[in-house]
């Protein structure tokens, strides 16, 4: 899962995970219980699978949820969503399951998340043995793949997770061809606007829908120009144009942000907070793009702290 669809993916569980069990795992929805909540456990987990291990072609989620078994008990839940083949796959759910096991001392459930272009490829089970005794993984899958027949239902749906699926679907789909996915993508904002739902939740899959969806800046003036229109004639003013260009501004920073603490993670085994601070105080987006060049090539940590005090020095 390349950089800049992880932060959709993680966004869109964190924010709708009751909604994609409903529509993608209904059995496990039915058996959670969503009423009291659930806690997304990220920081835990990246201490057990840090980025260095991971690559960049999957993103790594864990919640703690609740059961509706009479004793309220508790249940972790790793998600994985992997965008391409993978023949370790099987093997890291599996490492994962066991580290996890061991850290939480709590039941697991696995979840795939299959965000390939390929129909076929549908890992749901892993095993390892020697001499017939070892271990032996089950996952519960969801291949992306098997929506793309159902756009009508996708588009007709109020679940938003519905909307995430369809958008990573039409990008897939688009990828070559941006006249088409700048119509996909003015179709499905119009579509958020038609919908019963909050100005927030509108606001909230807009910026999903435009991470997921990107475009060059001459086809993403084409959508800017479709919105505004259609605002105007719906008089629905939920997103102006002031706020998708901050929304875009915004992602950019924070991708560049999140890209320059994974290179000092990988290159130099991470930040303090006194590093993770002055990060972030940084708004250049130009300043943080250059930032992130340096980190790559630093021969030192503290040749990145150096030039990072020099870019957040405030200028007289």
């Amino acid at each position: 899962m390349t950089d800049d669809s992880d932060s959709p993916w993680k966004d869109s569980l964190d924010k709708y995970l009751a909604e994609f069990f409903e529509l993608c795992l209904l059995e496990i929805f039915a058996q959670i219980e969503w009423i009291v909540g659930y806690e997304a456990l990220d920081s835990e987990l990246r201490k057990l699978v840090p980025r260095s291990r991971t690559g960049n072609q999957h993103l790594d989620r864990l919640y703690r949820v609740t059961l509706k078994n009479g004793r309220k008990a508790v249940l972790l839940i790793h998600i994985e969503i992997q965008a391409q083949k993978d023949k370790q796959f099987g093997k890291r759910m599996l490492r994962y399951r066991c580290a996890l096991h061991l850290k939480f001392q709590l039941p697991i459930v696995s979840v795939a998340i299959l965000a390939d272009e390929s129909k076929d490829w549908r890992p749901s089970e892993h095993e390892e043995s020697v001499l017939g005794f070892g271990l032996k993984l089950t996952m519960a899958t969801v291949k992306l793949q098997d929506y793309a027949d159902r756009i009508d239902e996708l588009e007709a749906s109020d679940n938003p997770f519905a909307s995430v699926i369809l958008a990573h679907l039409k990008a897939q789909a688009t990828k070559h061809d941006p006249e088409s996915r700048a119509t996909w993508k003015v179709r499905f904002i119009r579509n958020l606007y038609e919908r019963k739902f909050s100005k927030e939740r509108v606001k909230e899959l807009f910026r999903l829908i435009d991470w997921l969806m990107q475009l060059p800046d001459d086809w993403d003036k084409v959508v800017e120009e479709e919105i505004d229109k259609f605002e105007k004639e719906k008089k629905m003013p939920y997103v102006t144009g002031i706020e998708r260009r901050a929304i875009a501004r915004g992602e950019a920073r924070g991708e560049l942000v999140g890209n320059l603490l994974t290179a000092m993670e990988l290159r130099f085994g991470g930040a303090n907070r006194q590093d993770v601070a002055a990060v972030r105080k940084i708004d250049d987006v130009g300043a943080l793009s250059r930032l992130v060049e340096f980190a790559k090539k630093a021969e030192t940590l503290e040749q990145v702290r150096a030039e990072l005090k020099l870019v957040s020095k405030p200028k007289r």
